[in-house]
């Protein structure tokens, strides 16, 4: 008798709980076809595998994080049941939330919105459990910039792109581009003035901010006559290059920064205006931090002289000095000598005037080093250009012949 109703008992367990699970699976499934009627896609399975869309800096600071059209955001909800979605922004700025409603987060701080959705989810209806809302992906839209860039117009950008980027995007700046007063304008406003060089000396990221929607970039030009200076020599961006008031050789220096691998940096020379003319200036490598720029200036990086090879040569053109080698191994590091060229005929002129002849010359740097052409060669192209000039002369005097004939 204790084991029939031990057993009916122990059944009866069974199918309660069979019924219970059922019941559980039942609302789960009801809960989950709700969200995709919603065009939401439950992310229990997905949520954190998804591949990053975007590349910070440094993380993002809630506090300075405006919200807009297309942040994504996901949405944690526990209660007796476990909820979790992602949900994007619409065009209009509100965040909807299946189910639930909406709620308007755009030109919000993203601690502020986080603080609206969360409060709003607990209005309608959610008082008891855990609700989680965080930012899991950013938006993208288009910033205009225009001026002194290679190729203006719109771009596509995210809340975490710099002005840097934005100007890497459009090709570069302009030779005449005037960096210290980049102008940033929000619906029409101007409402940033930025001083590039900075953020190029020092990296001052305040001069390189972060874009936001309706912003257009302009990059003046300058005045070439009353801002600018020519920069020439061993460096590779030479050219027309716009100063700020008060920049030093030295900064103007760091900043355009690729210099050739033969710029000798010992000194430079500046030539500038003045009342009684052009006046040469010998700027030592100590004094460039001192030495302030004046719009006109012509700036010269000097050359580390190497050692030319000219004539009869495959190559020729000129060539790192290297100490201790010889005129003949120059001539090798040319491509040697042409078939009308001769080591015989080499002459070497140093940098003070003497000549050397001969392939064993010590060349010392600066040293101009000459192929001939061989006697052989010459003796040749001579025959051949009498053989033209005496064929050319008889068919003149044949002719003339024929006609003195023809006339008799």
């Amino acid at each position: 008798m204790i084991l029939k109703r031990w057993f009916l008992l122990t059944m009866l367990f069974s199918v309660l709980s069979i019924a219970l699970y059922s019941q559980s699976e039942k609302q789960k499934i009801e809960n989950r076809t709700l969200l995709q009627n919603y065009g939401i896609e439950s992310v229990r399975e997905v949520s954190g595998t998804e591949e990053q869309k975007f590349i910070l800096d440094r993380s993002v600071v809630p506090e300075e994080y405006i919200v807009g059209p297309g942040d994504e955001f996901y949405i944690f909800i526990f209660t007796d049941e476990m909820m979790e979605f992602k949900v994007n922004v619409n065009p209009v700025g509100d965040l909807v939330i299946p189910g639930i409603g909406k709620v308007p987060v755009s030109e919000k701080s993203l601690s502020e919105a986080v603080k609206l959705i969360s409060d709003f989810i607990r209005e309608k209806g959610v008082r008891k459990g855990l609700v989680s809302v965080s930012l899991s992906n950013i938006r993208k839209f288009k910033v205009l910039v225009l001026g002194a860039v290679r190729s203006p117009g719109f771009y596509v950008v995210d809340p975490v792109t710099r002005v840097s980027e934005l100007i890497e995007s459009a090709g570069g700046f302009l030779q005449l581009a005037k960096l210290h007063q980049i102008q940033v304008y929000r619906n029409g406003v101007p409402v940033d003035t930025l001083n590039f060089v900075n953020f190029l000396l020092r990296g001052d990221l305040g001069d390189n901010p972060y874009l936001h929607e309706g912003e257009v970039v302009y990059i003046p030009f300058g005045d070439v006559v009353k801002e600018g200076i020519q920069l020439r020599g061993a460096i590779v961006d030479s050219g027309y290059c716009i100063i700020e008031p008060g920049e030093t050789l030295g900064n103007l220096l760091r900043r355009k920064g690729a210099l050739k691998n033969n710029a000798q940096l010992d000194h430079v020379w500046v030539i500038r205006n003045e009342k009684n003319g052009k006046r040469f200036y010998k700027v030592k490598a100590d004094e460039f931090d001192n030495w302030v720029l004046k719009a006109g200036d012509e700036v010269d990086i000097v050359e580390i002289k190497g050692v030319s090879v000219v004539g009869y040569v495959n190559q020729p053109g000129v060539y790192d000095y290297l100490p201790g080698l010889k005129a003949w191994d120059y001539i090798s590091l040319a491509g040697g000598i042409t078939e009308k060229g001769s080591l015989k005929k080499t002459i070497v002129i140093h940098e003070d005037g003497k000549k050397e002849k001969g392939r064993d010359v010590v060349i010392r740097r600066g040293d101009i080093i000459m192929v001939g052409r061989s006697t052989t060669n010459i003796l040749i192209g001579e025959k051949s250009s009498i053989l033209e000039v005496t064929a050319s002369l008889m068919s003149v005097v044949l002719a003339y012949l024929a006609a003195s004939r023809y006339t008799r």
